[in-house]
């Protein structure tokens, strides 16, 4: 939780500002995520950074393989 808070703090919105149930918006969503993790500076990342990156990517590549869409259909890999 603390995380999630860190991330809000840091201008990351964790969560969606419209959900739907399209997977393809699922691979979006996370895909964006990741690309707003990776530009964040060093300096101003939380401590657990490395964990909330890791954890982004482990969703994305689980929602890849659960509805079969291959990687490079969802904006790249991790």
């Amino acid at each position: 939780m603390a995380g999630t808070i860190e991330l809000v703090a840091a201008g990351l919105d964790p969560i969606p500002t419209e959900i739907t149930l399209s997977t393809v918006d699922v691979h979006q969503h996370l895909q964006a995520a990741l690309a707003a993790l990776d530009e964040m500076p060093a300096d101003d990342a939380p401590s657990d950074f490395a964990f909330w990156r890791a954890h982004v990517g482990d969703l994305r590549t689980n929602a890849v393989a659960l509805d079969g869409t291959p990687a490079g259909t969802t904006g790249g890999d991790c």
